[in-house]
Formats: structure tokens, C-alpha cells, sequence
């Protein structure tokens, strides 16, 4: 696919307000621009509810993002108040967790085929999907492995706080606007005000953030902002600029214009401090990926399994307090003196000698103050408390527990078991995730001509389905494959008596269905053209053999006999147990069971009996 020359870029600068043209769009953009700055406004108040919590979750569970009260870049994680890191690592297990059963980069996560099941048989179609497999894998492992670096973060924010928000765009030459790989970012949770349609999908990110008066003459070379600049040559350079980039649906989308009112979001940076428009442009897809861990109906922002722990973290981290002032006092206890002057001189190290510690009838004078606090009783209580955290975030779910020794069917069917758990959660990831994630990337790398060209089948009907490979998805589809073969199972000895039950049953159909629950790559499996077209061969080499033999009991001179060999694959049974076709009581006539049942020479590979319907 050819460059997209109508391609936007809101990074570098495309359609910049400052001289020229572009400055007569300053006035009439006044209203559109105070609108904006009055949305931000709405959604930051509309936020608010929700970031005393976030700021206790970050508190306890996440330190690093404890940026909710006020934007400090270089800010020390704030931990003091922590007494108990079992919500810390807890809530990190989790995260690591899910980035490795669903984003794993030492495995193919993820395959791409046509949502319509008759292309799929075209080797064309199928060696076209590959390629584009391996297209888009090679640009998430880029850029320095930058997605696999970025993602994690953005599952602990999912787990901590129940939202999470990914940023995906292209990376392009400041100066040549060539294209340079994808750009993959989370974006702090405390940056980002939402907002949602009526489907409740996510299509409004407004998001605040701070840039240097330099970093924003990096990012907007020709940007008209005297002020700005004046900063910079005044050896100021590194003062912050409060921006804000809203991405919302654009009101005046127009189909196939060029510019910013032919795409379907509308994309701008505002300078909040002097209220001036730096930037303006637009997206053909949203450029920012918001999951929620578990949504309350009608909320925009999601909730966490921190959420439901918060009290037991609480909890347990007061237990934890207390526990250590407990066991200082029974290490290090206060002293009981006659009165005030009677600590004077008193020595408390290990193997000091205390003068005048005993009185003249040999009774102590200072006495140890013992509260004979229940230590063990305290622990326990603390043990039960954690073990409640760790159930919360699902550790049991996701590590492998202690206990007697299992089989492996025992082992197989608990880890099902448990991946079950988690399907409502991980379907949430992949659909307000990973869908709009692999589209995205998808979109930019066609458009920078990345992509190959289809085959015309799929030009006809584009499109295309993502299937996900990462051990949970497998072991959610696992239940389809053990579903067959329970059935099989059950049915067997049913079959021994009564053979046709079985024609119920598309077995071609059960064996690459289980392929592809156990996650079977594509490229194993062989297409249905050439089954097809070795089981015609192997009818071939039956039928040939059938006349062999017929000719043989007629006397016809040079005829095989039975049994002799016949082709690469043996004899006529031999080649029936191939196919898994019944194998005849004898070799009759060309009209006899087995030429009802098999195609014949000449008809183009059906039966006589298909021919005369």
C-alpha cells in the first residue's frame, strides 16, 4: 500500500496556528478553543470523586504513581506510610502475571485471519496473513522494544487502579517526515480526564501533562510562540509549559477530505497557561487504548481488585504498625524508675554494668515495663489479612501453589479451572486493549506502506479477525478441544455396535478445531485444497487398483493380483485405513459398495450417486 499523503501528524507539528495562513484561523478558532478549555474543565471536576481513592490505592498498593495531587516528575516514591508490602506485591504479581499470559514476547500472542471461513482455504490468503503477522510482531519487538517496555506499566496501573491508558502513533523525521517505527506510551492515570459514548466506549481523552519551554520547540520547530522562545534564549529553557491534548470525535468529520476535517477524531494542543492554540490535526483511528479492569454501571473510570482490598490493606498495614511497636517495646522496653534523676548514669547497652541497680536489700531499683502483648495471636491475625490481599489480586490464580503431588489431568484441569476464573477480566483487556491496539498498529504501518498488497480475494472482502494465542486464551479454548474429545470417548463404545452414529460428526472439522485450541500454528497445518487433493490421489491409486484386481479375476493378461503393492501408500486396504474409508469385503465390480461410496475416474471426483441427484 502506497504513503497516505493526507497522513496527520499532531506531534510534529502539522497544520501549526502562527504566521501566514494559519494566523487567520486564530480568531475564529476562539470559541472552538474556549469550548475545549471549558470541557477540561467539566471532566476534571467530574473526575475528582474518584482521585482520593486513587491517591490511598497509590499510597499503599503503587507508590510510583502517587502523582494525583500535584505533577512532580523527578518526585521521590513516597513510602513512609507503608508498614506492609503485601498489597505492593500482591498487586505487581498480578500485572506480571497478565503481561505474560497475554503479552508474552517470548511467544506468538496473537494470529491474524479473514472473518470469512471460505477464504481462508487460499493459500495466497493464508501465506498474506503470515507475512503481516510477522509485520506487526517486528514493529512491537522495535524501536528499542519499546511496547514491551511501555506495557508493563500499563497493567499495573490496570490492576492498582482498574484504568489504564496506552498511547500508540508514528514516529517520523522532525525534518524529512519520513517514517520511523511506532511510538508506544502509557500515559499516567492522573494525566487523563475520559469521557464516553452512549455504547459506553471510550471516545473522549483529554490529557494534561507538563513540557519544558525546549522540549516544546523540539517537538514544534516552527512554532510562533514568542514567549516561548524568549524563555529559552533567557537561559530558562527548562521551565514547565502546562499543555493539554484533547482527542475527541470529530463534529465536522467530512468522508476523504484532506486535512484535519477528513478524520474521524479531532486532535489539538492548547498552551493552559496563556489559553493559545499550539497545534491542531486529527487521527483515523484513536490514537489512546483505555481498558477498565471491572466497570460499575454507568461509570466511565473502571474498578480494581485494589479497590476491594483497600480495607484489608488498611487493615493489615495498622496491624503491621502496631506489630513492630510491639515488638520494639519487647526488645527495647521502657524502664520503671524510683523517680525523675533515676535514669541519670543509667547504662542500657549490651554489657554495661549498672552501678546502684540494686538497693541494700538486693531488690532491683529499675525495673523492664512488660504490656505481655500476645505476639503469635497478633501474627496470625496479620497472616489472615494478607492471605485475604493476595486472594484479591488473584494470586492463587496465577502462581503455582504448594500441595501434594498431581497428575498431570489433575494439573491440566486445575490450571483450566483457574484461567476460567479469569476469562471475564481478560476479555475486558482484549476488547478495550488489544483490538483496538493491533487495528491501530495495523492502520499506521499500511498507511506508511509497510504492508503488503492483498490478494484480490481480500480486496473483495477485507477485513480481518484476531485470534490470541497466549496460554490464557488457550486454556479458555482448551474447553472447546476436551468437550470433542469427551464426546468421542463416550460415543466409543456406542460405535462398536452401531457404526453410523459417527456420520454425525465432522471429524475433519473436530481435528482442526482442537488444532487450534492448543494453539497449532497456521503454518503446521496443511490447507484444505491439499487434503483435498491428496485424498483424490489416494482414490485414484484405489480405484486403479480396484480395476487391477477385476482384471485379474477376468484373466486378462498383465493384470496385478490382489494384494500386490500399489503406489507409494500399499495395498488397497492400506490406503482405505489412509483415509479412514470402510474397507470392502471384496473387490466387486465398479458398481459394487466401494465405488457407491468412492469417486470414480472421470467425473471430477464425485460419486455416481451425487451425479445421478
Amino acid at each position: 500500500m502506497r504513503n497516505d499523503p493526507h497522513m496527520q501528524d499532531p506531534i510534529h507539528g502539522d497544520n501549526l496556528i502562527g504566521s501566514g495562513s494559519a494566523q487567520r484561523l486564530r480568531r475564529p478558532n476562539i470559541e472552538t478553543l474556549r469550548a475545549s478549555i471549558d470541557r477540561f474543565q467539566q471532566l476534571k471536576s467530574l473526575r475528582s470523586p474518584w482521585e482520593s481513592k486513587w491517591r490511598e490505592i497509590a499510597q499503599f498498593v503503587l507508590p510510583t504513581r502517587d502523582d494525583f495531587s500535584q505533577s512532580q516528575a523527578n518526585r521521590a516514591p513516597v513510602d513512609s506510610l507503608v508498614f506492609d508490602a503485601t498489597a505492593l506485591m500482591a498487586s505487581e504479581n498480578l500485572a506480571a502475571g497478565i503481561y505474560g499470559l497475554i503479552t508474552n514476547p517470548a511467544s506468538h500472542w496473537f494470529s491474524l485471519s479473514s472473518p470469512f471461513p471460505a477464504l481462508l482455504q487460499e493459500e495466497a490468503v493464508q501465506r498474506w496473513f503470515r507475512d503481516v503477522e510477522d509485520i506487526i510482531r517486528q514493529a512491537l519487538a522495535a524501536s528499542g522494544n519499546r511496547f514491551y517496555a511501555q506495557v508493563p506499566d500499563f497493567f499495573r496501573d490496570l490492576a492498582a487502579f482498574g484504568t489504564a491508558v496506552f498511547y500508540v502513533d508514528a514516529r517520523k523525521n522532525p525534518h524529512s517526515g519520513a517514517f520511523e517505527g511506532l511510538n508506544f506510551q502509557t500515559r499516567p492515570l492522573s494525566e487523563v480526564y475520559l469521557d464516553q459514548d452512549a455504547n459506553g466506549q471510550v471516545d473522549t481523552i483529554y490529557r494534561a501533562f507538563n513540557l519544558t519551554a525546549r522540549q516544546m520547540l523540539k517537538t514544534w520547530p516552527q512554532l510562533d510562540a514568542p514567549s516561548i522562545r524568549e524563555l529559552v534564549e533567557k537561559g530558562r529553557g527548562d521551565q514547565p509549559i502546562r499543555l493539554l491534548h484533547l482527542v475527541e470525535p470529530n463534529a465536522a468529520y467530512k468522508p476523504g477530505k484532506a486535512g484535519p476535517s477528513g478524520k474521524l477524531y479531532r486532535s489539538a494542543y492548547i498552551n493552559l497557561d496563556d489559553e493559545q492554540l499550539i497545534a491542531q490535526s486529527g487521527y483515523d483511528e484513536l490514537p489512546y487504548q483505555v481498558a477498565r479492569w471491572s466497570l460499575a454501571r454507568g461509570a466511565v473510570y473502571g474498578s480494581s481488585q485494589a479497590m476491594l482490598a483497600l480495607p484489608d490493606i488498611r487493615t493489615v498495614n495498622a496491624m503491621a504498625k502496631t506489630s513492630l511497636l510491639a515488638a520494639q517495646k519487647a526488645v527495647d522496653p521502657p524502664i520503671l524508675v524510683p523517680h525523675e534523676t533515676g535514669m541519670q548514669g543509667l547504662k542500657t547497652h549490651p554489657g554495661a554494668v549498672i552501678v546502684g541497680g540494686l538497693d541494700h536489700n538486693g531488690r532491683r531499683m529499675y525495673e523492664p515495663f512488660t504490656l505481655g502483648t500476645n505476639v503469635p495471636l497478633t501474627l496470625e491475625m496479620e497472616e489472615q489479612r494478607r492471605a485475604a490481599i493476595r486472594d484479591a489480586f488473584h494470586a492463587g490464580l496465577l502462581m503455582m501453589a504448594d500441595g501434594p503431588s498431581m497428575t498431570a489431568t489433575e494439573f491440566l484441569g486445575r490450571q483450566d479451572e483457574k484461567m476460567r476464573l479469569m476469562a471475564p477480566y481478560m476479555g475486558r483487556i482484549q476488547t478495550e486493549f488489544l483490538n483496538p491496539l493491533l487495528n491501530r498498529v495495523y492502520a499506521l504501518l499500511a498507511r506508511a506502506g509497510q504492508i503488503p498488497t492483498p490478494p484480490d480475494s481480500l480486496l473483495d472482502q477485507p477485513g480481518f479477525k484476531v485470534t490470541y494465542l497466549s496460554p490464557l486464551a488457550r486454556a479458555q479454548k482448551t474447553s472447546e478441544a476436551n468437550a470433542i474429545m469427551r464426546n468421542y470417548q463416550t460415543l466409543g463404545p456406542l460405535a462398536e455396535v452401531a457404526p453410523q452414529i459417527l456420520q454425525h460428526f465432522d471429524f475433519d472439522q473436530a481435528a482442526r478445531s482442537i488444532a487450534d485450541a492448543f494453539g497449532v500454528p497456521n503454518d503446521v497445518l496443511k490447507s484444505q485444497e491439499a487434503v483435498i487433493r491428496e485424498r483424490d490421489e489416494i482414490m485414484r491409486q484405489i480405484l486403479a487398483e480396484q480395476d487391477q484386481a477385476q482384471a485379474a479375476a477376468d484373466g486378462t493378461p498383465g493384470a496385478r493380483v490382489p494384494g500386490d503393492q500399489a503406489g507409494p501408500t500399499g495395498s488397497v486396504e492400506g490406503l482405505l485405513q489412509a483415509i479412514g474409508a470402510e474397507q470392502p469385503t471384496s473387490a466387486g465390480p465398479a458398481g459394487g459398495p466401494l465405488a457407491s461410496a468412492s469417486p470414480r475416474r472421470g467425473n471430477g471426483g464425485h460419486s455416481d450417486q451425487e451425479n445421478r441427484s
